[in-house]
This record gives C-alpha cells, structure tokens and sequence, in this order.
C-alpha cells in the first residue's frame, strides 16, 4: 500500500469518527438480588454445570466428611496452608483420628514447594464467600495460603461458608469493602480450569486441577 493510499483511509477514519456520537451511558442494568435459598440453590447449579462437585456439609461435621471424602478418592496426601486459618483446625482433626491421608504444610516462601506440590494429589483453601449470579467462589490468596495450593494439585478442595454467598460480584465487593482492602491477588474460580482455544471445544483440567471440590458449610 502507498503512503499516499494510507493518509487517504486515515483521512476518512478520522472524519467518520468525529461524527459518530458517542452512546449514552445505560441506567437500566440493576445487578441481581436473590433470596438466601435462591443464592444457595443458584451458585451450588452454576457449579455442577461447569463440572465441579459441591457437598453440602454441617461445620462440625467439616473435617470428618473431608477425610471420607479424601478416602474415597485414594488421595495420598493433602497440602494445606501451614500459616491459614484452616491451619490449626486440620492439624488437630487429624491428629484425633486416623486418616489415610497425609498433610503437607506449605509455609515460607511457596516457590520453594513447587516441584513437590507438582506431585501432590490435592490442595485445601479457604475461600471469602461464592456469588450466586455467577457460581464463583472468591479466593484471596496470601503468604499463608499461597495461589499454588488452588492451582498446582490435580484436586482443589475449597471451604465456602453459606453465610457468605452474595447475589452479585457488586455486592460482595461492597459488602467486604474491596475499596479498602484490595488484594493484590483476587480471583474468581467457578470450576475445574477449562480452556477451548481456537477449536472451541471445551476442555477441562488443561492448564490447572481437574476437579474442584467445594464443601458448602453451615
């Protein structure tokens, strides 16, 4: 193409942009509010649809259910955040009964764990809460709980509180106030890593776990 064919379209770009009028912003779109079953029964639908498994289970019945669930599915051993919240309570369930499932904890510096995570069969995290509108569960990774546990072993389990399932993205970033506290790590997780790439056929377990266990607590 010559220069002077280039300036040409250029020149006729720019004036077509100068008179398009830019569209007026719309104030119809409200985000969604549903009721606390509506929000259950949503997020838990959106899940299972984009294959994860989610089993709702009584807080003090949590780690007993984990551990029959890590059974059934031969896992030899769980890595878990050694400075989480999820911490103490692991510890003490396992050292109270027998399970055929060991704990590895992942503390300091988590690149150090890569190569061993990388033959570790799950990983366990903690979540702030899921949103219904979407089916996704809110991960704020940190020093303690380090994104590697949610993204290197081929099983993510994840705990999600039912008191903290919100409606909508909007509501869960104001009500944990987000302004306030962003992380420099926030994620969105509604399944088992998935990618369809140029083909457009949707594959699971690609780039990441290929299964995602979501116990829905009380």
């Amino acid at each position: 193409m010559s220069s002077q064919a280039r300036e040409h379209i250029l020149e006729r770009l720019y004036k077509s942009a100068g008179s398009v009028a830019a569209p007026a912003p719309s104030t119809d779109w409200e985000p969604p509010v549903f009721t606390e079953k509506e929000k259950e029964e949503r997020f838990v639908r959106l899940l299972e649809t984009m294959k994860a498994e989610v089993v709702s289970v009584k807080k003090k019945e949590l780690f007993t259910t984990l551990r029959r669930l890590l059974a059934e599915k031969n896992i030899a051993r769980l890595a878990y955040g050694a400075g989480s919240k999820l911490a103490k309570q692991l510890e003490a369930s396992w050292k109270q009964s027998k399970s055929t499932t060991g704990l590895v904890a992942v503390s300091g510096n988590a690149e150090a764990f890569r190569d061993e995570l990388f033959s570790i069969e799950a990983g366990i995290t903690s979540s702030l809460g899921g949103i219904a509108d979407t089916g996704a569960i809110i991960l704020w990774p940190d020093k303690h709980e380090p994104r590697l546990l949610s993204l290197v072993p081929p099983l993510h389990i994840v705990i999600v509180d039912k008191n903290q399932l919100f409606s909508s993205f909007s509501e869960a970033m104001a009500a944990q106030n987000w302004a306030g506290q962003m992380p420099t790590n926030a994620l969105l997780v509604s399944g088992p890593s998935k990618t369809a790439d140029i083909e457009l056929i949707l594959q699971f377990g690609v780039h990441g776990p290929k299964e995602l266990l979501v116990l829905l607590t009380d």
